[in-house]
Formats: C-alpha cells, structure tokens, sequence
C-alpha cells in the first residue's frame, strides 16, 4: 500500500527497484498535471496519481485507477534521452490525450503494459539483492570512535 495516511481508501502503489546508497523506495506515478509516467520517492510522488495499480483480470496487463490507459508519446529528438524517443503516459481521460493537444500535437500511440512474471530462480535471486540492500550495517565503515567517559565526570548540566 502507497504510504498516505491521508488517502482513504489507502491506494496500491507500485514500487520500483532499490537504489543501493541510499536503500529507499521508489514508487511509479502519473504526474497529476502533465500525465507522465514517471518514479520518485515519497515525497515527490505524495501530490500525483499514485494508484491504485492492479492487474487485469487475467494477471497479464498493467492497469492503474482501475484501466489499462497508457500511452506513449514520441519525443523531438532534442527531448530524447540516450536516444529514446517516447516516453510513457497515463491517458487518464481516454481521450488519447486530448487528441494530442495535451503535448502539443505530438504522435500519440496506444501502448499496454505486460506483466512479466521472472522465472523463479531469478526471483529469489532479486528478492535476495533487495533485502540485502535493505539490511542496515551495523559494523564496519565506522569512521568515528566512540569514546564513552564515565557519566558522573561529565555532567554539563551542574
């Protein structure tokens, strides 16, 4: 569940990986104005369409706010990013973003998003990296010494 005490009924959310340093969650969201698909922490993603994503009814397709409305719009090249050219919508209105006007007449093509269910070994294999990376070090790395004087000689206090 998306962590929001202030949603009620509390949404599904839908994280993504776990960066290393810092091990935190990322959640995917749709911006609430512009309708890209994007991913952020809590904080950056707490104002936008956070959920609720499910399934479809056969467990293949991707659904968010109860429906498969994605699209993918095609970037100016100036705009692509390490040579991508379309990025990733929420068609929250099914109106194929307006006809496009939404992102200034750019082409606007239906897309679904497929569930890819990891082969087991793997699986097990990422959940092992995911909790690995969340596990708090408790020794080694430590820079800085801990120097414990006897409490009664120090007392700022008095």
């Amino acid at each position: 569940m998306y962590p929001d005490d202030d949603r009620d009924p509390r949404e599904r959310g839908l994280v993504t990986t776990i960066p290393t340093d810092p091990p935190m969650l990322n959640w995917l969201y749709a911006d609430k104005d512009a309708l890209f698909v994007t991913h952020g922490n809590r904080t950056q993603s707490i104002a936008h369409v956070v959920g609720p994503w499910d399934w479809t009814d056969d467990e293949q397709g991707v659904t968010l706010e109860g429906w498969e409305g994605f699209v993918a719009v095609e970037l100016d090249e100036a705009e692509a990013v390490d040579g991508l050219r379309w990025q990733l919508y929420y068609d929250r209105w099914d109106d194929s973003l307006g006809k496009g006007k939404a992102v200034g007449g750019r082409r606007v093509l239906p897309v679904s998003l497929e569930r890819r269910v990891l082969p087991e070994e793997l699986r097990k294999q990422e959940e092992e990296e995911a909790e690995r990376k969340m596990q708090v070090k408790s020794t080694g790395d430590l820079k800085t010494k801990l120097d414990l004087k006897d409490p009664k000689e120090h007392r700022p206090w008095k």
